[in-house]
């Protein structure tokens, strides 16, 4: 097995990606997480628009719609 993805949130205030990638959302706005593979270099991106629904964060990623 080779190295660990790296994941990245690009504003940390909004929402942030753990190591693993798990995201979380802290505040509304939209936002860009990256993976990136350490050994080929290759990364891809994906827009996360982050809602607070008074209390209730909310994480959109395209299709996919996810309520905490």
């Amino acid at each position: 097995l080779g190295q660990p993805w790296e994941w990245a949130s690009s504003d940390v205030s909004v929402a942030t990606v753990t190591s693993t990638g798990v995201v979380s959302g802290v505040a509304s706005g939209t936002i860009s997480i990256t993976a990136k593979d350490p050994e080929s270099e290759q990364t891809g991106s994906v827009e996360v628009t982050v809602t607070d629904d008074g209390g209730a964060i909310t994480l959109n990623l395209g299709k996919e719609v996810y309520k905490r």
